[in-house]
């Protein structure tokens, strides 16, 4: 992570907002004005109208009053009243103090004019995306590189399209900037500065189930905190959320509470997606005996390599239940929470698309398995290690497990056919419309006489919503495979992520 330098941000006026309790919107998509009016971000001069013009230009003078309340020398331009100095000085009226003051900073400049030792300022210029990147990124406390600030941001989470900007699009981009995690604290700016809390930000862009982030609203209003799940037995909240886009990597911080007074519970999560891809070995269980005080862990997400690759954590879903530890094959409480790190209106969802090579064993309503790759690699002992990787589509609205059963390798028992290796048959929990990746994979040991698998006989089950029994039963099917005579290399084996 590149060195961040904290610094107060002031509430910063641009000019020609009015303000009051009604709010005039050009367009569903600005986000960012009345997010930063109503935390107190943006102030106006009138109570009686709130108009943010948000579909009118966004130009360059007023970015100047906004990068220097930015970087807190709002009051000191103002106190310093230095008059520019540009061939275009004239139209600078309003705004010259704080055109000045930007220039000894040398945090904006002028063009060169033909035939003038002065520059042009332009202050009446459309700022570009690539400009507004630039100067936001250079008061966060980053170097900024012209020639790759667009990447740079993009790198922190943010993002806009490099063309003259409106109002609102600059204040959905400013609002990002202060409420994404870019510190290297972990903290949004937004928190850093003291201006809003952890719980605020989080609730403020959308981590809570069916909220719609960046907007300030959770699903229908009604709630006020970030939990997941909550009833009278205990509680699962969701406390932070941090993205390293250097690491590629998000930190999830829950917080579980066990409101019983003679329950011994078990906090767990049943499967964890990012951008509709479930993860692989996401174990996180942890118990809170009865009147203990609330229990915090946190989750690694590692981003998943599928093709085409995902760069960013922009829907992550988890399904969470918590159990009495005497009784853990039933739950007292279950539910699925859906955070979106950027806003509900940025999440993507992987969707693959079938390839030539693929060997499609199950297609119907419910499901969708196939084969994409496989491959065998003789290791330095002489053992002989095999991988089967599959793809499973859930097309249903419900949680699936998919068991592998009876593993049959030319006939023989997989643990009689591996001798003195090892063998890791599939499970796999996928939530509701998403993909799945999972391998099968075994070692033949090296005193075995056949170590080179031809022939690959077992059974897929399907069950709906972590059951596995005849009544939730989607599928069972019984697969015969030779796929080391199709695969001479596995596909998209990169995606296997521990954390």
């Amino acid at each position: 992570m590149k060195k961040f330098v904290c610094m107060v941000l002031s509430v910063f006026m641009i000019v020609g907002l009015s303000y009051s309790l009604g709010f005039a919107v050009a367009d569903e998509n600005y986000y960012g004005g009345k997010n930063l009016y109503d935390h107190h971000f943006i102030s106006g001069s009138s109570s009686e109208s709130m108009v943010l013009h948000e579909d009118k230009n966004f130009t360059r003078e007023q970015l100047a009053v906004l990068i220097l309340e930015i970087s807190d020398k709002g009051a000191a331009a103002a106190e310093a009243n230095l008059s520019p100095n540009f061939i275009d000085n004239e139209e600078i009226t309003w705004s010259a103090p704080y055109v000045a003051y930007c220039v000894q900073e040398g945090l904006m400049g002028g063009s060169p004019v033909e035939g003038s030792t002065l520059n042009r300022f332009n202050p009446k210029g459309i700022v570009t995306g690539q400009q507004l990147a630039t100067v936001v990124y250079g008061a966060l406390g980053y170097k900024a590189d012209w020639n790759t600030v667009l990447d740079d941001v993009a790198e922190l989470g943010l993002s806009v399209e490099n063309k003259p900007l409106t109002r609102g699009e600059a204040f959905n981009f400013i609002w990002d900037a202060i409420t994404l995690p870019v510190s290297t604290e972990g903290n949004a700016l937004a928190v850093t500065l003291g201006k809003m809390t952890e719980e605020e930000v989080a609730q403020a862009r959308g981590v809570a189930e069916e909220g719609i982030p960046g907007k300030g609203n959770a699903g229908d209003g009604s709630q006020t905190d970030i939990s997941c799940l909550d009833t009278e037995d205990c509680s699962f909240k969701v406390a932070a959320c941090r993205v390293s886009m250097d690491t590629m990597t998000c930190e999830v911080d829950f917080e579980m509470k066990n409101k019983t007074l003679a329950k011994n519970l078990i906090f767990e999560l049943e499967s964890v997606s990012v951008n509709g891809v479930t993860m692989d070995n996401n174990y996180f269980m942890v118990p809170v005996d009865a009147g203990e005080e609330p229990s915090t862990d946190t989750l690694l997400l590692l981003m998943p390599s599928v093709e085409p690759a995902m760069k960013e954590f922009t829907d992550l879903q988890f399904m969470v239940r918590v159990t009495n530890e005497d009784n853990l094959d039933a739950p007292i409480a279950r539910k699925t929470l859906h955070v979106y790190p950027e806003g509900e209106q940025k999440a993507k969802r992987y969707q693959r698309v079938q390839k030539p090579s693929d060997i499609v064993l199950i297609d119907m309503d419910e499901v969708k398995i196939s084969v994409i790759g496989a491959l065998s690699v003789a290791l330095h002992d002489g053992d002989v290690e095999h991988y089967i990787t599959f793809v499973v589509e859930n097309k249903t609205d419900d949680y699936l497990s998919i068991y592998q059963e009876n593993v049959l390798l030319d006939g023989v028992s997989i643990n009689e056919a591996v001798g003195g290796g090892r063998y890791l048959n599939v499970y796999s929990p996928i939530g509701a419309k998403e993909t799945c990746f999972m391998r099968m994979e075994w070692v033949v040991d090296a005193k075995m006489e056949n170590r080179e698998i031809e022939n690959v006989e077992f059974c897929f089950g399907v069950y709906r919503n972590g059951e596995h029994s005849d009544d939730s039963r989607v599928v069972q099917k019984k697969i015969l495979l030779s796929p080391f005579d199709k695969y001479e290399y596995a596909e998209e084996l990169d995606f296997w992520h521990s954390y």
